[in-house]
């Protein structure tokens, strides 16, 4: 339990946790915009909008890593997790360049999967937070949602 305070208090946790819902912030500034300038601007948008989110969905992959090391993950999900949060990026990096080309939904999938693994997450790590959903319910929860997000944007193609 590395960078925890006499009290117990996971700050590194915390930093890292602060530093991913400002690249949350900024991906999803970055990739709302990829629609609002000429083609090279946009460009440049979706190519900002996709390192930021391979940023922030680094950081998220440490932060589950930092909370199963704690023991706040299950075992029977860490191997969905371990899967499914890389999927989850490369299916948000995709939606990014998508939603430029298409509007419409596609926006919703770089949006709504990294936010509820960082909620995980925090769930996750801080005992607090496990008192208000039991552990079953919260990762079929995270689950289903990174499984969805993964596959939504390729169907949604392929029609």
């Amino acid at each position: 339990m590395a960078a925890q305070t006499s009290d117990g208090f996971p700050w590194a946790f915390t930093i890292i946790l602060v530093v991913a819902a400002l690249l949350y912030l900024i991906m999803a500034t970055t990739a709302a915009g990829t629609r609002s300038s000429d083609a090279a601007g946009n460009g440049m948008a979706v190519a900002f909008g996709i390192v930021w989110a391979v940023l922030m969905w680094i950081a998220i992959a440490v932060l589950l890593l930092m909370a199963r090391s704690y023991g706040g993950i299950p075992g029977w999900s860490k191997a969905f997790i371990v899967v499914l949060v890389p999927l989850a990026a490369i299916s948000a990096a995709v939606s990014i360049g998508i939603y430029s080309e298409r509007a419409g939904w596609y926006l919703a999938i770089p949006l709504v999967a990294p936010l509820v693994t960082l909620i995980y997450a925090a769930w996750a790590r801080y005992p607090g937070l496990q008192a208000l959903m039991a552990p079953e319910p919260a990762n079929a929860i995270v689950i289903a949602v990174l499984a969805v997000s993964t596959v939504a944007p390729f169907v949604a193609v392929s029609l």
